[in-house]
């Protein structure tokens, strides 16, 4: 099972529709940064972040010390992260992954 089936499976959508928000960062986006915001430099390239999906990748980085795609990480309340987890295609696994975040 592909990564877009399995986040529509019936019951891995309810779970995320009814148990979470979901954000999505995609680090392929080559969408132009605003003028103001291409001023941002990245120390972890050593380099200008260009467009939106180096802005995502280099958060994914450094927040979640992760370059995986696609990266799941689940979020408390608080920002604390709950789990995290590198792709799957496994239906059960990625159930019990998104269930520890409604425990």
């Amino acid at each position: 099972m592909e990564q877009e089936g399995l986040l529509q499976n019936i019951h891995v959508l309810n779970l995320i529709q009814d148990h979470y928000a979901l954000v999505v960062l995609f680090v392929d986006d080559r969408k132009e940064l605003e003028p103001e915001a291409k001023k941002r430099y990245s120390e972890l390239y050593n380099e200008p972040i260009r467009n939106i999906g180096g802005l995502n990748s280099i958060y994914q980085e450094t927040q979640f010390q992760s370059r995986f795609q696609p990266y799941f990480v689940i979020l408390n309340t608080q920002g604390k992260v709950v789990d995290e987890k590198g792709y799957s295609r496994d239906r059960d696994e990625f159930l019990a992954f998104l269930k520890k975040g409604i425990e």
